[in-house]
């Protein structure tokens, strides 16, 4: 509410987060129950998890089994969106309880290409299918939702926002809106990787390859083991030396080792922790390439520019 964002305080918020949420630990202040997210611990955690959060003690850090409360800083497992052992997206949640209402249609490997507009008004939005153009009008009104990178594109493609850079791609200025694209806020991670002589965790190794059959075996049937785990099991939230309001750094605990974000596989035994700024003082840009929907959208983080 300081920064003028009325309603958006947590505790304005809170009864929304709870009641999309089922937690199978039972309702209490922060959690909710009955909800279409399941929310569950985990049914298989790594040895190498485990000592991570071990470690807490050694460390100085308390260990929790919730981030989600009041007192978040220290070392723990996280919780995950589960129902059964199977992630619990917003889609299985939300969308398989409602895609047979008629009300709702689905489309996928659809491309939005603009929101129409009228008289300063959205009216609907024009889409790519199948090579097609099509447009599609809206009875009240246009809801966008497409993220931190797509939101401001779409609208840029629109001709909503700033107008040297509207004009510049050759883009018909509906509405000067100097601040889309602007003030961009991107969590840098780093992550600090080791390879390890003992053989566990999740390597793409031959010596892993009777673990992993059993593993089929125990998922198939029960729904447990390793294919159950989200991998970046554990984790926790520390304050650095320039933390002012609580923890300001999170950890993600991940036993296995990655290249290039997993596009690329790392063979072998090994663990990795990923180290996050929560609270990034630098401000990014969001941009247009060119006026042609296909063309990725340019995204300058503008890392580690801010003067603190």
């Amino acid at each position: 509410n300081e920064e003028g964002a009325e309603g958006w305080s947590f505790d304005d918020v809170l009864p929304y987060f709870k009641r999309s949420e089922n937690f199978e630990e039972g309702a209490d202040e922060y959690h909710g129950t009955g909800g279409p997210l399941n929310v569950s611990k985990l049914r298989h955690t790594s040895v190498l998890s485990d000592a991570f959060v071990n470690s807490a003690s050694i460390a100085g850090y308390q260990q929790l089994d919730d981030f989600n409360r009041d007192d978040r800083e220290g070392l723990g497992y996280y919780h995950v969106t589960q129902a059964n052992g199977q992630r619990c997206s917003t889609a299985k949640g939300y969308l398989t309880q409602a895609k047979h209402r008629n009300n709702l249609t689905v489309l996928t490997r659809v491309a939005a290409e603009k929101v129409l507009l009228k008289e300063g008004r959205a009216i609907g939005v024009q889409v790519r299918e199948k090579g097609v153009v099509n447009r599609y009008f809206a009875k009240s009104e246009v809801i966008l939702c497409g993220g931190a990178i797509n939101s401001p594109q779409l609208l840029m493609l629109s001709g909503i926002g700033p107008r040297a850079e509207l004009e510049e791609k050759g883009i018909f200025v509906q509405q000067d809106l100097p601040g889309v694209g602007q003030n961009l806020q991107d969590h840098l991670d780093a992550i600090v990787q080791y390879t390890c002589k003992a053989r566990e965790g999740y390597a793409v190794a031959f010596g892993a390859l009777p673990s992993y059959v059993k593993a089929t075996a125990d998922y198939a049937f029960r729904r447990k083991g390793i294919f159950s785990s989200n991998i970046a099991e554990a984790g926790g939230f520390v304050s650095s030396s320039l933390a002012t309001q609580g923890p300001d750094i999170q950890f993600h605990f991940l036993p296995a080792i990655l290249n290039d974000h997993g596009r690329q596989l790392a063979f072998g035994y090994g663990y990795g922790l990923h180290v996050c700024c929560l609270y990034p003082k630098s401000r990014g840009t969001i941009s247009l390439q060119s006026n042609h929907p296909a063309d990725q959208a340019l995204i300058d983080p503008n890392y580690l520019t801010a003067e603190e």
